[in-house]
Order: C-alpha cells, then structure tokens, then sequence
C-alpha cells in the first residue's frame, strides 16, 4: 500500500460508523473515482484476514472486525511502514504535503497518523532537505512543525528538480504515470485537454515529447496559486523577446481554463511562467484553422497597414499565418464580450504607441467585415504581430572591434562608435582568435587595430587612438546600410513622419481637382454626397454641418473652407478635399480649396498632431495658392505636404 492508502485506511479504523468517498478524497485532495481503486486495493488485503468492508449507498465505508483482527492489522501497518517502497511513498507524500498543497508539518502528529517514528519523518524530511537547500530552500522546524522558506522562483524550481529528477523514472520521458505520482489523474486529464484543444484553437503546437513537461509546469502554477503562492513578477517588455508574446493569449487561456477563473484575474507573473515554460520546450506554428474568408480579410488588413506604414509585408508569410490565427479566437471574445484587461496593454500601447494607433484605424476592416469592435487589449496583440514583422525587415547590424591587446583600447572605441550608433544594433568587442570562428553578415562591420587583410573579411583599419577622419568613414559605412529598411524604425518614432500616412488615409481617393461648385450650400451637400455612409446613415452627423456653419463660417482670408463635423456624430474619420474651377463666397471670404473634416472623438488623439500640422499651414496664401494650381492628385499630394516658411 501507498502512503495515502495507509492514510485511508487509518481513517476507517478510526471511525465508528461510515465515511464516505467524497469526503475521503477531499481530505487526500484526489478524486472519487482514485478513493475507489484504494479501497479495493485495501479489500485485497482484508480477504486474508477475513476483514469485511462494508458499503452502504449515500453513507460510504465501515470496516467490521473483532480485536484480534485489529491488532493483526496494526502489525501490518507497523510493518508496511518500514518497508522501503513506502519509505519512498512517505517521502512523496511530505514533498507533495510542503510544496505542492503548502502545508505545514507536525511531525509528531504525522507519525502518529502514519504508524511510524518520528525519527523516521525527520529522516524523509532530512532527504527532502538535502534537494531542497541547492536551491536556497531553508526548512524551520519551530517546535517540531516544519515550514520552508525561500523565493517562488526557487521553490517552482526545485519542485520541478524534484519531480523530475527525484520522482522520475530514470531514463524514461516525463509521463502520467509520474505525474499521477504527485497530482490527481483527473486534474491531470483536464490540463492535458485543455493543452490539446488550445493548440487546435491558436496553432501553437508542442511536441508530444515535451506536452506532460508543459502539463507540469501548468499543474505547479496552479496548485501554488491555489495556495496563495504567486510567480515572481516579470516585465513582458524588458528582457524578453517580441517573439515571445505571441504565446501570451495561448498561456492565458490554458491558465484560465485550469484555474476556472477570468482572464482579468489571472495574475500577470503566472503568465509569463507559463509562457517561459512554453519557450523551454519549444513550440511550432500552424495554421490549422487556414479558410479563404480569413485569408482574404487579414490580406486586406496586411495591405492597409503597409500603405500607412508604406512598408511591402506582401512576402511575409508569417505575419499572415499568425494574424489567420490569431483572429479566430479574437472574434470569439469580441462576439462574447471577453475582456482581456492587464498590465501589457499599457505597456504596448506606451511602447509602441505610433504602431498601435496605426492598427487601431486599419483594424476597421476586420470590424466591418466580422461585425465585431475591437478592444485597447485585442489592438494590442495585433500590434505584437506588425512589430515582430518590422524588426524582421529591420534586421540589427553587428559591429566588431578586432583590438587583440588592450581591453582598455577596444572598451574606448566601443564607447566612441556608440555614440551615433543606434541601440537597436550590437557592438562587440572581439580578440584575433576569434575571427576564425564569426559568421559576417554582409551587412556586417569590421573594424580592426591591426591588418587583418589575410583573413579573408572586409574591414576598416583604425588607430588605436581613432582619428576624425577613421569616425567619419565607419559613419558612412554605417549609414550606407542602415539607409534603406532601417529607416522605418526612425519614421515610427517621428511624429513628423506620420502626418502623411494619416493623412493619405483619411483622405483616400476623396481629392477633387478642379470640381464645379456654385456656393457654399451646394459644396455642403456635395461633401454629404462623397462621405462614407457610416457617417451619412447617421442623420446627427449631416445636420451637425450645417449647424457649424451657424454658429460661424469656416473660411479664412487665405481662401480655404474647412467645414467639419460634430466629432460625436463621426462613425468613420474622414476627409474631403476639392479644388474649385473658380472661386465661391463662403460667409465673408472667397475660397476656392475646400478641406472637409470629420474626426471621431474616440480616435481624435490618434490625429491629433497631423490636424495641427495642416492647421499651421493654411494661413499661408502662397501655400493655399498651390493646392488651387495643382493639377493632378500627385502634385497636388506634394504641395499639401510641402513645408511652409513666412
């Protein structure tokens, strides 16, 4: 008999009347159906000693026997305790009691329960000791009650050391059979099909060598968030790779369905366990869910971002495969009003904020197309996937330094080259023997303190002590390569560089050059006529026009109109521009350029600084002039974004 096994049956000795299943298996924190395999393996025993255990439906177990049968019994307890398989057991048992349910041990009170000494506990604890101290796990034992201390980190490390090291089989992969040994099969079973259902779901799959290792890490989250026991907080932003949160919904849902709780509620350092756990045993993608509805609609997607980024992602089949993947479980959440709410999409948002904005105004034809409205939460993980593919496109430069003598030498010129040397590329300083063994990119620089021209590598050959001019031909090298894609890390975090691509896209086609308009209320109901019928199908938003013509006209002397709308009637943010053939009165003024604006009060901090920009522009007749004389869409695009000087 195993340790809980005994336990059942010192339980049943102890009572006079019946004990039922559940209440049992609550107690040995296992299932009903595992309290009545160790039942029958106890009525296995009992058949020698013509010991009956009776069974009453509703009411549970009682064992019927005279003295003599007792006492026979209790040498057999005596006796299966000192046994060395149930040593083992006994030990599992105090490591599981500790670690896994988080309890404190009495070790008079185990013995006593267990038919052993208390020596022999203080020995199985001794064993677990010496495990646990490589981990900087300290055991007190404060009037004979043992409690552990140590990090989380540490203890869910040495509680997978133990199992896997200790507990394990030798030579023999991690299974359910050792698992079992520590965990409820049922428990067990509901993790492993939650793993294989979200790998159907998300397209992340892992191996099936390495599922019970992602079972277990799962299982040890659980069992110490259960007891109170959070992982030790880690920023998903810092120190861990972009790639990596790709697995961030996948580890928030598999935790979610094992702890039964919400997505907001899981706490945001258990999924970063779970996602590092993933990470370690590796994972790869698929898309199993692949329709043409979907595929058409992230290529659409895929496209709009490109133009506003003005980025080809046409060759990335990557970025499509996770976007099919990724939006079969967002549409489930949009259509169920499941909030994902966390630290992360703040982060994101911070971080990475001219990204997110973009995917918040291309997102629109996922909504339209799926009938959905996206969260700050769901914009966020669509951001995740574009900035992977961009630092993809961008890929980082290396720069060596060959300096083989002085450390003090290559640290100075290191510290020179960073100074216009971006943090996005790596710096490293290297001895001669190393050479041999680096693999150049072409986009690679070398750059050495001697003459290395018989290795074979392109280099530069600087002084020791780096002259002016040796600074300005690394400069021109660098620039040389980080002129071409590298430039759109530089443009998302210009705001200046961001005017056009919103702008472009609240205008779209809507320019017309030189259009026929008669007066000011024929060019209102011609605005009307070219707006997007999400707004146009919105009476508030038409008469919101024309109200704001009351209260004011929206001319200037420069000869533009800007007629806008009620931001709060605005379904879709929009532009509109005409050229007149010739000049109308609008109120006091005569235009002949018409800018509509229609901005959503929800998106209007996305626009903000590109309205400024236009705005700061118009009072300039020399720049109004222009626009008028264009003649085509490309020109005219030139001139509206041309700079102004007064």
């Amino acid at each position: 008999m195993n340790t809980r096994q005994l336990s059942i049956l010192k339980t049943l000795i102890s009572q006079s009347g019946y004990y039922s299943a559940g209440k049992l298996a609550r107690e040995n924190a296992v299932s009903v159906k595992t309290i009545y395999k160790d039942i029958a393996v106890i009525a296995d025993l009992f058949l020698s000693l013509g010991v009956e255990i009776k069974r009453k439906p509703r009411l549970g177990y009682q064992i019927i026997m005279n003295a003599d049968q007792k006492n026979e019994l209790h040498q057999i307890l005596i006796r299966d305790s000192n046994d060395s398989s149930t040593v083992v057991s006994r030990e599992q048992e105090l490591f599981r009691k500790i670690f896994i349910d988080c309890e404190s041990i009495d070790m008079i009170e185990y013995s006593l329960d267990n038919y052993i000494s208390e020596s022999s506990v203080k020995r199985s604890l001794e064993k677990i000791e010496s495990y646990a101290n490589d981990f900087n796990i300290v055991f007190s034992k404060p009037r004979g009650i043992v409690h552990i201390s140590g990090s989380e980190a540490d203890i869910r490390n040495f509680i997978h050391y133990y199992i896997l090291t200790v507990i394990k089989i030798e030579d023999n992969a991690l299974d359910k059979s050792t698992l079992s040994l520590v965990f409820d099969d049922s428990i067990i079973e509901d993790v492993l099909r939650h793993i294989y259902y979200l790998e159907e779901v998300y397209g992340l799959f892992v191996s099936e060598e390495y599922k019970y290792y992602t079972a277990l890490n799962v299982l040890i989250s659980l069992f110490r968030y259960r007891n109170a026991h959070i992982a030790d907080s880690v920023d998903l932003l810092n120190g861990v790779q972009i790639e990596e949160l790709e697995l961030y919904l996948f580890a928030i849902d598999l935790l979610s369905r094992t702890y039964q709780t919400e997505f907001e509620q899981i706490p945001h350092s258990e999924i970063q366990y779970i996602i590092s756990s993933l990470i370690a045993v590796g994972y790869r993608v698929e898309a199993t869910l692949y329709t043409e509805e979907y595929a058409g609609v992230v290529e659409r997607f895929i496209k709009e971002m490109g133009s506003l980024l003005d980025i080809d992602f046409s060759d990335d089949s990557h970025l499509k495969m996770m976007l099919i993947n990724h939006i079969q479980p967002m549409i489930f959440r949009s259509r169920n009003q499941i909030i994902i709410s966390n630290q992360t999409t703040e982060a994101i948002k911070t971080q990475y904020s001219v990204l997110y904005n973009f995917i918040w105004l291309s997102s629109k034809i996922l909504e339209e197309h799926f009938s959905i409205a996206l969260t700050d939460s769901e914009i966020a993980f669509l951001t995740i996937h574009f900035e992977i593919a961009i630092e993809k496109k961008a890929k980082p430069i290396r720069i060596y330094v060959v300096c083989p003598y002085h450390l003090a030498i290559s640290e100075l010129i290191v510290s020179q080259l960073r100074k216009f040397v971006s943090n996005f590329d790596t710096i490293r300083a290297i001895g001669l023997e190393e050479l041999p063994q680096l693999v150049i990119a072409e986009s690679d620089l070398v750059i050495s303190t001697i003459d290395i021209s018989d290795k074979g590598i392109p280099f530069i050959l600087v002084n020791s002590v780096i002259t002016k001019e040796q600074i300005e031909s690394i400069q021109h090298h660098y620039y040389q390569y980080t002129n071409g894609n590298r430039q759109m890390l530089t443009q998302l975090n210009s705001d200046h560089n961001h005017v056009k691509p919103l702008v472009k896209y609240l205008l779209k086609n809507r320019i017309f050059l030189r259009h026929h308009l008669r007066s000011k209320e024929d060019s209102i109901e011609e605005i009307i006529h070219y707006a997007s019928p999400s707004n146009t199908d919105f009476l508030p938003f038409a008469n919101s026009i024309y109200e704001r013509e009351k209260l004011g006209h929206t001319s200037t002397y420069t000869g533009i109109a800007m007629p806008h709308a009620h931001p709060g009637y605005v379904k879709r943010s929009e532009m509109i521009l005409f050229t007149l053939d010739k000049p109308i009165r609008w109120g006091m003024h005569m235009v002949k350029v018409i800018l509509f604006i229609a901005i959503s009060e929800r998106e209007f901090p996305i626009y903000k600084n590109a309205l400024i920009q236009l705005y700061s522009k118009i009072d300039s007749v020399k720049y109004i002039e222009s626009l008028w004389q264009s003649t085509n869409q490309e020109q005219f695009m030139e001139n509206l974004f041309k700079e102004v000087y007064y």
